[in-house]
């Protein structure tokens, strides 16, 4: 059953990993953004920061355009800045709205008995990977078959982004995975 104590935990996971932006910037695996990274994205606007680039290095791609505490969805680089506040509204609707979803695929097998702990972790690499990915992982799968130590093992598969090593994701997995075994609390 969905659960308000495991979207806390899921919120302060996802907070304290993808940390606060008040500005719309390029997604760090982007092309736009691996050609200057050094720039203050996500602090100035887009527009501040691209004023100053070659026309070849405006022309990259920067999506998905992310904004607040890792929010993709309606964000280009012309969203206005945002607030904390708004953020986490953000933040909580989508981690309950995903809490639904997880609980709807997890309650088709009555045996897989989940607790908070499990569920905030779940919550939190679902925010970052997506439900598509998340639907056709290996960890769903041994999620599903009550291999809940075979699941933790598979959260440090997904630390790539553009097909490189992400040393912030690798944290964040660890993290995940250890928060999902029970072993802390984010």
């Amino acid at each position: 059953m969905p659960s308000p104590n495991a979207h806390e935990i899921a919120a302060a996971l996802i907070m304290d990993f993808e940390g606060f932006r008040p500005y719309p910037y390029a997604d760090p695996a982007s092309k736009l953004y691996r050609a200057i990274p050094d720039e203050p994205w996500g602090h100035v606007p887009p527009a501040q920061i691209l004023s100053k680039q070659p026309e070849h290095v405006v022309e990259l791609s920067g999506v998905p355009w992310t904004i607040g505490y890792g929010r993709t969805v309606g964000v280009n680089m012309f969203a206005l800045p945002t607030t904390k506040e708004a953020e986490r509204a953000h933040l909580m609707k989508r981690i309950a709205d995903d809490d639904n979803w997880l609980y709807n695929l997890i309650d088709s097998k009555p045996y897989v008995k989940v607790e908070d702990h499990h569920v905030a972790a779940l919550l939190s690499l679902i925010y970052n990977i997506g439900r598509t990915k998340f639907s056709q992982s290996t960890l769903l799968k041994k999620l599903l078959r009550n291999d809940f130590d075979g699941a933790a093992k598979e959260f440090e598969r997904w630390k790539f982004a553009g097909g490189k090593v992400m040393r912030g994701l690798e944290l964040r997995r660890e993290r995940e995975r250890d928060v999902f075994l029970g072993k802390v609390s984010p």
